[in-house]
Order: structure tokens, then sequence, then C-alpha cells
């Protein structure tokens, strides 16, 4: 009998997971997310974001600068593998936000 082919996309998350890490980010590091959006979406005057999606591939971010609002992708290079990976590479990429903000690359 043929497989049954997977209904979810190869980098999508657990809604539960991708829910609760949203949830965290913005109410506990939004400070994270707003370097995330400085630094890798190239948006150094953002002074507020939010995360609005995640999965395996990037985080949708929303974001508030003295031009206006607006909203940008910021992929995970190299992909995750799995939800595991989530915080040691959202970790990772905050020391390198601040690394590229500081050496004025972002």
């Amino acid at each position: 009998m043929p497989s049954k082919p997977d209904s979810q996309p190869a980098s999508a998350l657990d809604e539960r997971i991708a829910a609760r890490v949203m949830d965290h980010m913005n109410d506990d590091h939004a400070d994270a997310v707003l370097l995330y959006v400085q630094a890798f979406g190239g948006i150094g005057e953002a002074t507020q974001a939010r995360m609005t999606s995640i999965d395996l591939a990037a985080m949708g971010l929303e974001y508030r600068s003295p031009r206006g609002s607006g909203v940008v992708k910021v992929a995970f290079e190299p992909r995750l593998t799995g939800a595991e990976e989530l915080r040691p590479r959202l970790v990772a990429m905050v020391e390198d936000a601040r690394e590229r903000l500081r050496n004025g690359s972002g």
C-alpha cells in the first residue's frame, strides 16, 4: 500500500511549539526579536518588533520604525532539522546580531 503524503510541509513545526516559542520570545525576549530585525532584516532604525511566525526554515517578524511598519522574514542558515535546535539557534543568533550591529554590518 502506498504511503500517505505528509500533510505538513517539511519546514513546519508543531503549531503548539511554534505558538509557545513566539509567546516566549515576544513576552520575555522582545529585545532579542528587535535585534533580529535590525541585524538580519536590515532595518537598523526599527524601534519595536514581534515574532509572528516561526518554522524550521525561517521566522517572520513585524517591526515598527520612525518610517513606518513592516514585516521581514529571517531565514535560518542552515535550516533547522528539528524543534530541539530552536533555542540554541535563537540564542546564537542574538550574539551574532549584537556583533553585527557593533561592527556596523547589520
